[in-house]
């Protein structure tokens, strides 16, 4: 488990990094997209796993269904996992999600610029995580197990190029955001660059 907490802090850490270098280098599409990229990188690994049965082995709702590699959603539901799941996403969506509308908010004000406001930014940071996320996750996932590595590997490549290309639904729904994707490389001034 600490690997796993240790591996998981590198990642936020150096995805945080990567968006700041980009922002700053007038990439803001580039750096907005470490937001969607960090959730589909954390729901692949739940949907396909190391070896395709990454959604069998989330959803068992307990040791002998994995074994017996049966799926019950329905059992899942009232599990141990779920109703875990049910505590924290109550107790810690709606701070974060006010957090990340705040960070958002600020960035606007700062900027001069007139943003969305809170309800529309919680949706839009929820549409990012859970649609693009979440959905492209999914989609990679079955593409994967029903195409096989030869096959699925390229699909997949070609589904996140369509997905991602900021003319596609990633681009789409960074402009809901107020950031205009072809509007890159418009690098902050040294003064404001340098804070």
């Amino acid at each position: 488990m600490v690997q796993v907490d240790v591996f998981w802090s590198y990642a936020i850490g150096a995805g945080y990094l990567a968006a700041r270098a980009l922002w700053r280098a007038g990439h803001r599409y580039l750096a907005w997209l470490q937001m969607p990229l960090g959730y589909l990188a954390m729901f692949f690994v739940l949907a396909y796993g190391w070896d395709g049965t990454g959604y069998r082995r989330f959803f068992a709702p307990t040791p002998d269904a994995w074994r017996a590699r049966s799926l019950d959603l329905a059992a899942f539901l009232t599990s141990d996992v779920a109703i875990t799941l049910y505590a924290m996403g109550v107790v810690l969506l709606p701070p974060l999600l006010w957090i990340q509308s705040s960070w958002w908010i600020r960035g606007y004000r700062s900027a001069g610029v007139d943003g969305p406001g809170r309800a529309r930014l919680i949706v839009l940071g929820l549409a990012t995580a859970l649609g693009l996320g979440l959905g492209s996750a999914a989609v990679a996932a079955v593409l994967l197990s029903r195409l096989g590595l030869p096959l699925g590997v390229p699909a997949v490549a070609l589904l996140l190029a369509g997905v991602l290309h900021p003319r596609g639904p990633a681009g789409r729904l960074a402009a809901a955001f107020h950031l205009d994707p072809a509007a890159e490389r418009h690098p902050l001034p040294a003064a404001t660059a340098a804070a």
